[in-house]
């Protein structure tokens, strides 16, 4: 099993008698184009559609995450080798019984296209009146704080808001319980 895209050379590598599993996480094909038209700083791969299906192509099976995707990678590829599979591990409901909805939860890695997500949600969040005068609290978890703390500007925006950066979450039960909804 290879991760990413940009890593499956190493399935040339592999013997012929074993099962070359890619596992992507994302599409790559003009991904760099997509993140200047969204004016986001392109810190990752991305290549042209030719490329990544060559590259898809080094695999015998490619797991997509999401049926979207699948179809991309087999039409990109010209041939039906993408499947999707979904996360493998049970989900954990907790056992919460909420009435009222008093926080909602936002956990981001700390990569530039989830910084472009969070800006604009606290952006949106602190424009809303009606909701900023809620009471609702917004908990921001994961190193994403690292990022926005970078930008001053927004820091100063949040400072007297109802907005808390929690920042790395070592157990992420944990934060799931601080939260009674949570922003996909």
């Amino acid at each position: 099993i290879c991760t990413y895209v940009m890593q499956s050379k190493l399935l040339e590598y592999v013997p012929d008698n074993v099962l070359k599993i890619l596992d992507t996480h994302d599409r790559m094909s003009d991904r760099a184009q997509a993140l200047q038209k969204n004016h986001i700083k392109d810190e990752f791969f991305s290549c042209t559609n030719e490329d990544e299906g060559r590259y898809l192509s080094r695999a015998d099976i490619v797991w997509a995450r999401r049926d979207e995707e699948t179809k991309f990678f087999n039409d990109t590829m010209g041939v039906n080798k993408a499947i999707t599979v979904s996360h493998f591990s049970e989900p954990h409901y907790l056992n919460k019984n909420t009435k009222q909805l008093r926080s909602v939860g936002f956990l981001a890695s700390d990569n530039n296209v989830n910084l472009k997500c969070v800006q604009e949600f606290i952006d949106a969040f602190v424009k809303n009146k009606k909701v900023m005068q809620s009471g609702i609290e917004v908990i921001i978890g994961g190193n994403i704080k690292n990022l926005l703390e970078q930008d001053t500007d927004r820091m100063e925006k949040i400072k007297d808001t109802n907005i808390k950066l929690v920042g790395k979450i070592p157990d992420l039960v944990d934060f799931y319980r601080m939260v009674d909804a949570v922003i996909v």
